[in-house]
């Protein structure tokens, strides 16, 4: 099985710095949420990966070898993004000769069937496709072509909600007859946090959040009740965000392991957040978050 390390990863463009010492480990087939808001540096990763950009400081390692001008290292990587490095006239079919010719092994047969299915014709030429064929070509390639790290950035732009469900499934069949390591980038969170079982969040910088889907969601709390009780009760967890105040009443955001007999007030309600309100929480600037300076695996904790 391919591995992939990354390590003490800084990027900066000027005096800006987008990412600082990221550290992840890909040890395990499974499909990745990479998360973050827009501009936080998710699309400069998955470049840095693939050696497209190169980093100011750190690594990345796939099987224990550096990426940086490394063919073959590289060849066990996908990259799917925004980009359609194919001239205009280029047909499908040719493209898909020319990924089985670098990466050998194409599944031919089940890219038809995809084609098929996202209603995109073999014949076709690129400069043809709208921006939703585009992406559904894209798609084809990345879940057909014979790589073992899969990275899919904003893999459904242009999808309408039918085509966007066909490549949920198609992901999910891919995986069950090949496991591979996927990596999603996407801001649709609430449409793929039931395919995802390891969940990566970026945010100001860093990596806060570093885990298995599971552990993170039974980490994540909504605590809301009368304002005095909710500050005095949530005091001895690890709160993520400031109070929102409705009048008298109190709402905190808790990421934190609880105690399995914790006794909860009966004038607080205690319920377990969904992943998309959880990151909401997490990366929201009117909101406290978790320290940038912190372990992956540690929430800030407000005394």
């Amino acid at each position: 099985m391919t591995t992939m390390h990354i390590n003490s990863l800084s990027k900066r463009f000027g005096r800006t710095t987008i990412l600082k010492d990221i550290n992840l480990k890909f040890d395990s087939n499974g499909i990745y949420g990479l998360f973050g808001r827009n501009g936080v540096g998710k699309s400069t990763l998955l470049n840095m990966i693939v050696d497209g950009i190169r980093p100011t400081d750190g690594t990345i390692e796939v099987d224990g070898q550096n990426v940086k001008d490394n063919g073959q290292a590289l060849t066990k990587l996908w990259l799917m993004n925004a980009s359609m490095p194919f001239g205009k006239w280029t047909s499908v079919t040719t493209i898909m000769k020319w990924v089985d010719a670098v990466y050998g092994d194409f599944d031919f047969a089940n890219a038809k069937r995809m084609l098929q299915e996202f209603g995109v014709k073999e014949n076709a030429h690129v400069g043809r496709l709208s921006t939703g064929q585009q992406t559904s070509l894209k798609l084809v390639l990345a879940l057909n072509v014979n790589a073992t790290i899969i990275m899919l950035d904003e893999p459904v732009l242009g999808l309408d909600a039918n085509h966007r469900e066909l490549f949920y499934s198609e992901l999910l069949r891919t995986y069950s007859e090949k496991p591979r390591i996927f990596i999603v980038a996407t801001h649709l969170i609430d449409e793929i946090a039931h395919l995802v079982n390891h969940v990566i969040i970026i945010d100001q910088q860093h990596v806060v959040i570093d885990d298995a889907t599971d552990t993170v969601l039974q980490q994540a709390y909504q605590l809301s009740g009368p304002q005095e009780q909710v500050t005095a009760f949530g005091r001895h967890f690890k709160v993520i965000n400031h109070s929102a105040r409705m009048g008298k009443l109190g709402q905190v955001i808790i990421y934190d392991q609880l105690p399995t007999d914790l006794k909860v007030p009966a004038d607080l309600t205690l319920n377990h957040l969904d992943l998309q309100s959880l990151f909401i929480a997490m990366t929201s600037p009117d909101m406290g978050q978790i320290a940038s300076a912190q372990s992956t695996k540690e929430a800030h904790h407000h005394e």
